[in-house]
C-alpha cells in the first residue's frame, strides 16, 4: 500500500488581508517548523501575472516561485520540495527543467527531495 503524505503549501503571495508580502525569513520559520512537525512534502505557488484587485501600487507581491524552492530546499534537509503548479505558459520548459539535472548535490537532483508540477489548463 502507498504511504499518505501530508505537505503544506507555503504563503509567498501578498496578503489578502493586510496587502503584506510574507517575508524570506518567515516563509523559511515555517518550512523548517513544518519539517520539525513531521510534514512530509512543503509547495510553493507559481505566479507570474495575477494581481489582487486591491494590490498596492509597485508590485506584484509574489516571491519568485523557482527560486524559492531552490530557497526552501537549502533551508531544509528532510522535507520534500515542490512546485505546487508550474506555469506551463510562463515558462520556457528548458529553462525550467534545467535545475532538476543540475549539480548532483544539489536539492532538485535527489528525487526523494525535490517535485515538479507542472500546470496547464484553461485559465
Amino acid at each position: 500500500m502507498r504511504q499518505f503524505e501530508i505537505g503544506l503549501v507555503l504563503p509567498i503571495s501578498q496578503s489578502f488581508v493586510d496587502g503584506s508580502t510574507t517575508r524570506w525569513a518567515d516563509i523559511r520559520d515555517l518550512a523548517v517548523r513544518a519539517e520539525e512537525m513531521g510534514f512530509d512534502t512543503v509547495w510553493i505557488p507559481d505566479e507570474l501575472l495575477w494581481r489582487a484587485p486591491e494590490a498596492t501600487e509597485g508590485g506584484t507581491g509574489w516571491w519568485e516561485c523557482v527560486a524559492m524552492t531552490g530557497a526552501v530546499a537549502a533551508a531544509t534537509s528532510r522535507v520534500k520540495v515542490g512546485t505546487w503548479i508550474l506555469s506551463a505558459l510562463h515558462r520556457n520548459p528548458g529553462i525550467s527543467a534545467k535545475p532538476r539535472g543540475s549539480r548532483p548535490s544539489s536539492p532538485f537532483a535527489d528525487p526523494r527531495r525535490s517535485r515538479w508540477g507542472v500546470g496547464g489548463g484553461a485559465a
